[in-house]
């Protein structure tokens, strides 16, 4: 069984300290950089173009984009929340009317025992 010793560590730290050196000589002049930045700048045209050629097809088919689609989805959320707000404030208000239904019951049973009370002392 293979074991990773010292030995082997310092093997791949100097690897790896030579492949950083190799890279950076590579990419560490005016041209490399010259060329990336044009190849970003290229690619993020053609981003922006399929984007715009994207929003055009949509809007003559009239579909909706992503943009749209994200306004719906947070709309609905929002939506959700105040369902559940709804939910909750309907709940504590049936437990505050059976509360209530409770204490009239209540009531009305002992206006009917003093009632009988004063129709017996009569």
């Amino acid at each position: 069984m293979w074991t990773f010793d010292e030995e082997s560590a310092e093997t791949y730290k100097k690897l790896e300290a030579d492949y950083n050196r190799q890279v950076l000589s590579m990419t560490n002049n005016l041209q490399y950089v010259k060329k990336l930045g044009q190849a970003i700048d290229a690619h993020l045209d053609g981003i922006v173009a399929i984007r715009k050629v994207t929003r055009e097809l949509l809007d003559s088919l009239q579909l909706p984009s992503r943009d749209d689609i994200a306004a719906i989805a947070k709309r609905v959320i929002a939506l959700e929340t105040r369902l559940d707000d709804l939910d909750e404030q309907i709940a504590e208000s049936m437990e505050q009317i059976r509360s209530h239904h409770n204490q009239i019951r209540k009531f009305s049973e002992e206006i009917a025992a003093l009632s009988m009370e004063l129709v017996d002392s009569q």
